[in-house]
């Protein structure tokens, strides 16, 4: 079984759409990728999550929106 990584959503989708495999790809970013022909199936166990973080300018204090933004995040 081989195993391909591929950097651009756009790539892996041509992979899975060539029938190449299958693979797995964050959903928020397929509304940008076409699908034709392809369909996403959610996976559900195991739980996937992603570490985010906010990126501001060095030596700013943030905004009150910007912390609130932050509060509701979690940090």
């Amino acid at each position: 079984m081989a195993c391909v990584r591929g950097a651009q959503r756009t790539t892996c989708c041509a992979l899975v759409r060539s029938g190449l495999g299958v693979s797995a790809l964050p959903r928020m970013g397929l509304g940008l990728t076409d699908m034709e022909g392809l369909v996403c199936i959610p996976l559900v166990a195991p739980s996937v999550f992603r570490s985010v973080g906010l990126v501001t300018r060095i030596g700013r204090s943030l905004s009150p929106a910007s912390l609130a933004f932050l509060g509701m995040l979690g940090g």
